[in-house]
């Protein structure tokens, strides 16, 4: 196997992605899943929060 073959079995085995390019996004999806299930986090403890609030407002 010489030189090109190589790169092109490597080419179709990765579907022509840099390795770098792979790396990148997938650090980028990592994050925003992280960023995504923060704030799903504090969204649900102010739905708390408010739901706390209002409910012992109305028993006074």
């Amino acid at each position: 196997m010489n030189k090109n073959e190589v790169l092109e079995k490597s080419r179709k085995e990765h579907k022509n992605l840099d390795l770098y390019e792979r790396e990148v996004s997938q650090k980028a999806g990592n994050t925003a899943a992280i960023i995504a299930a923060v704030l799903a986090t504090i969204f649900y403890v102010i739905q708390i929060l408010v739901g706390l609030v209002k409910t012992t407002d109305c028993t006074r």
